[in-house]
């Protein structure tokens, strides 16, 4: 799949150029990835794959202390392991060095917002749609986010407008089925759990 393609392409640029930070940084997000157990559908979240993510963001901060990504992987293992605020420290230094980078944004929105922060990490999700309107990723989180932060509607018309993914639907299905019974529009709800399957 993708994240196996990331993995293999981040590995070929690091053999390439061992001393190219960005691609370091890139290495280590494929291994946080890989750990998730949401991604991978295992059972559990892989150490092995979590240190690798650490040791391999921490070199390409020594390649390059203003790497925004490799500050980003490191904040995201520090929620992992519970670690809020050297979490929410690490995303905030990785932000001031690039207030652009996506990924950046949508995973300190998702640290927010597992921490109860929902207006702050729509916030996040709110310039996250701005720079990447089209990600169906991002959008998919958006509308999860919204739709725990009682707005329904807002997410009906995020999640009927991505494109039809029938291999990676049922998140968003079931995410579409809520809001639409959360408006009492308990049809709706049926049908798009119906059309599912």
């Amino acid at each position: 799949g993708g994240l196996e393609l990331a993995h293999a392409l981040a590995q070929q640029l690091v053999a390439r150029d061992p001393n190219f930070a960005p691609a370091r940084a890139l290495l280590a997000y494929a291994y946080m990835l890989t750990s998730d157990p949401n991604i991978n559908e295992t059972s559990r979240r892989d150490p092995e794959m979590v240190e690798k993510a650490r040791s391999t963001a921490q070199d390409a901060l020594r390649l390059d202390s203003r790497n925004a990504l490799s500050r980003a992987v490191l904040a995201n293992i520090q929620g992992i392991e519970g670690k809020w605020v050297d979490a929410e420290d690490l995303y905030r230094q990785a932000i001031a060095l690039d207030p652009n980078d996506a990924d950046v944004l949508h995973r300190y929105s998702l640290t927010l917002s597992v921490a109860g922060r929902i207006k702050e990490s729509l916030t996040l999700r709110e310039k996250l749609r701005t720079l990447e309107p089209f990600v169906p990723v991002y959008n998919i989180f958006t509308a999860y986010i919204m739709r725990h932060n009682g707005q329904n509607e807002a997410a009906i018309a995020i999640l009927k407008g991505l494109p039809a993914e029938p291999a990676a639907a049922l998140f968003p299905t079931e995410i579409l089925a809520q809001a639409y019974a959360s408006e009492k529009r308990y049809g709706e709800a049926a049908d798009t759990i119906l059309a599912f399957r």
